[in-house]
């Protein structure tokens, strides 16, 4: 599938089973990626309200990076599944503006030879915890 893609949306969600988070907590967040490297993220809180709002630019070239990861990925028409993990939701606008829709558990990263396209997203977007495809896992362990 040769996607020629103009955007990128990823909604991640790591409400789980287990005990419920805390109503400060954020659980959700919504990525969203444009072919011309502006950036809009959002976290929102259990309870509901918006926790962070950011809004900046990484560049064509490195959006184009990040568009050709998930476009090798869909490729591979691999995806893992989980009952007791978040989830994450990914919609692809292509240049025609066709939606593809795409999902699956917070739960590992997709990688693309040899690449984590949750921590190659996350190393050039640059914002803090981010869930993105496997729910941000390293920094869980890390704390």
């Amino acid at each position: 599938m040769n996607i020629k893609i103009k955007k990128i949306k990823i909604k991640s969600n790591n409400i789980c089973y287990g005990p419920a988070p805390e109503p400060e907590d954020e659980v959700e967040q919504v990525l969203t990626i444009a072919k011309t490297g502006k950036v809009w993220f959002y976290g929102y809180k259990y309870i509901g309200t918006r926790s962070r709002s950011i809004i900046n630019n990484i560049g064509e070239k490195s959006a184009y990076l990040i568009f050709e990861l998930i476009s090798k990925w869909i490729d591979t028409g691999l995806c893992c599944y989980a009952t007791d993990v978040g989830t994450w939701n990914m919609v692809i606008t292509d240049e025609n503006n066709k939606l593809y829709k795409f999902d699956g558990s917070l739960m590992e990263d997709l990688i693309v030879d040899g690449i984590a396209i949750s921590e190659t997203i996350r190393d050039i977007v640059n914002i803090e915890d981010m869930l993105v495809f496997d729910g941000n896992k390293e920094e869980c362990i890390d704390n």
